[in-house]
């Protein structure tokens, strides 16, 4: 089951980085959009105003012991959902001598250049799709959707707009979102002849 808690995951055409050898040639950060920074900043403000009201509400009605257990609970529930999810969010892109690197905190991998058979930009992504088990907005989109249009894709982007897809040999899909996408995808051709497309997205 691909779908199942695909954020953290590693894609069926990825190389997990320890086991790939690949000398980084550029860089590429992860920039977030205004709907990403206000989607995180808002699950950030729920989570921590749930924690403290209930904390509160706790402590005036119930023993301190009970209360002190329920507060903890819901604190590092809090804490695992935000920290937890920011370990797997793509922070940038490296194109290197073997492939497209995502980096993450945990569990970065590798694209081989030999996999990818299509590269083209996509000028924006729909909002018409289905989240599979992926983080839709907290520190970004990544892990596995079905967007309309596009179909099945391994998405790690912090933004919406002016994204690139990569197609395999395997019919593997990957949306990402380096910055500089067009200066990333020219450079990306240049190492490789992959076929690019001259759709402008969806």
């Amino acid at each position: 089951m691909e779908e199942f808690a695909s954020f953290c995951r590693i894609p069926p055409d990825g190389t997990p980085l320890k086991l790939g050898k690949a000398t980084p040639i550029k860089h590429y950060r992860s920039e977030r959009d205004v709907a990403v920074k206000i989607m995180t900043a808002a699950v950030w403000v729920l989570l921590s105003a749930v924690t403290v009201i209930t904390g509160y509400e706790a402590f005036e009605t119930l023993p301190w012991g009970q209360a002190l257990l329920l507060t903890s609970a819901l604190a590092t529930l809090s804490a695992g959902i935000l920290g937890v999810t920011y370990l797997f969010a793509p922070k940038a892109f490296d194109l290197t001598s073997a492939g497209v690197v995502v980096l993450r905190p945990v569990r970065s991998f590798l694209i081989p250049y030999s996999q990818i058979v299509e590269a083209r930009p996509l000028r924006k992504l729909t909002w018409k799709g289905i989240r599979l088990f992926a983080s839709g907005g907290l520190y970004g989109f990544f892990g596995l959707f079905y967007f309309a249009g596009i179909g099945k894709t391994w998405t790690y982007t912090a933004r919406r707009s002016r994204v690139i897809l990569l197609k395999t040999k395997s019919r593997g899909q990957y949306v990402i979102g380096p910055e500089e996408p067009e200066n990333f995808l020219s450079q990306l051709l240049s190492y490789q002849e992959i076929k690019s497309g001259a759709g402008e997205g969806i």
